[in-house]
């Protein structure tokens, strides 16, 4: 049982922008890449596609480094209702908080965190399954070009430093002349090191009365990503785990779902639920149909559902249920 990893179609429409730059027929590269209409049309796709079309795309092109290009040159109404959540926030640094969060609503192959190291913020970047390094650029080169966007400054912000795990795509000074700033490959994370000051710089004339209308709204567009179905397929991957005699946990779940932990539960929180109960449920509903079957005794119950003895589901089952198993089996005769 998998579940398809997929990212925005805004990685599709921002190579059509770069076709425009470069005169190339739209059309054409359809065919070359073998895009086909619902792929181009469709709000997400899978990210092995994504990073197919990618690197042929950069193939055809005359732009050797296609993602800091790309990143340079997006535009903030690109990103949809976030950017008007980024475009309200009290400071650069806030931005990139949501950014980190909702980092799954553009790409579920990416995790992102920032954390402060004295007087730096380390933004760090990692990728569940490898895909083109074109990406990775992209979004360190539009951290950078948005953050002067949403403040209206240019020189001010800067990165101190950058770390990719690849080899560069390209010239490797390329970069440093783009960022401005050492940039080093082939290294464990891909992480940029911004000076805080640069993150405290406010945004330009940001609305703080519409904030909890556009945070509400983003969160909105997570429940709907995750679609009506969502709380059917987490009973599903718990009671497959089961038939395997294994309860999931809490990582293992969210890593199928291509979320963070904290996101998946959030994800779960804006439905009111939490993952405990849902597991809890699953596992009762299990217990309930073995024990009316009386084909296995409640040691074997206990086992296949992961107890770590027939005393532990014995207790887990009284607290669910309000009788013990025996109680339960005896009164549904």
């Amino acid at each position: 049982m998998t579940k398809e990893i997929t990212a925005s179609s805004l990685y599709i429409r921002m190579l059509f922008r770069a076709l425009n730059k470069f005169e190339t027929d739209k059309d054409e590269l359809k065919k070359i890449c073998e895009i086909n209409k619902v792929a181009s049309d469709c709000k997400r796709a899978g990210i092995t596609e994504i990073s197919r079309i990618w690197e042929c795309t950069a193939e055809i092109l005359p732009c050797t480094h296609l993602g800091l290009f790309l990143g340079k040159n997006i535009h903030l109404v690109d990103y949809g209702v976030i950017s008007f959540l980024w475009m309200n926030c009290e400071n650069l640094k806030q931005a990139l908080e949501y950014t980190c969060e909702f980092k799954c609503l553009l790409n579920e192959n990416l995790e992102a965190c920032l954390r402060r190291e004295k007087d730096l913020y380390v933004y760090t970047l990692q990728e569940k399954h490898k895909q083109s390094g074109h990406i990775i650029d992209f979004d360190f080169s539009s951290i950078l070009w948005m953050g002067r966007m949403l403040s209206k400054k240019e020189k001010e912000i800067y990165f101190h430093s950058i770390e990719f795990t690849s080899p560069p795509v390209g010239n490797k000074s390329h970069y440093e002349d783009f960022f401005s700033c050492p940039v080093s490959f082939n290294r464990e994370n891909n992480l940029i090191r911004i000076p805080a000051a640069v993150l405290e710089t406010p945004i330009y004339s940001p609305n703080l009365k519409f904030k909890p209308e556009m945070l509400s709204l983003v969160k909105g567009l997570l429940c709907d990503e995750l679609g009506p179905g969502f709380l059917e397929n987490v009973e599903q991957f718990i009671n497959d785990s089961l038939s395997a005699g294994v309860r999931p946990s809490l990582g293992e779940i969210s890593s199928f779902f291509a979320q963070s932990p904290s996101t998946f539960k959030r994800s779960l929180k804006e439905k009111g639920y939490s993952y405990s109960d849902i597991c809890n449920k699953v596992v009762m509903q299990n217990a309930e149909k073995m024990l009316k079957s009386n084909a296995m005794t409640v040691f074997e119950i206990a086992l296949s559902l992961d107890f770590s003895s027939s005393s532990a589901f014995h207790r887990a089952f009284k607290r669910w249920k309000g009788v013990t198993p025996r109680e339960y089996v005896k009164n549904s005769c």
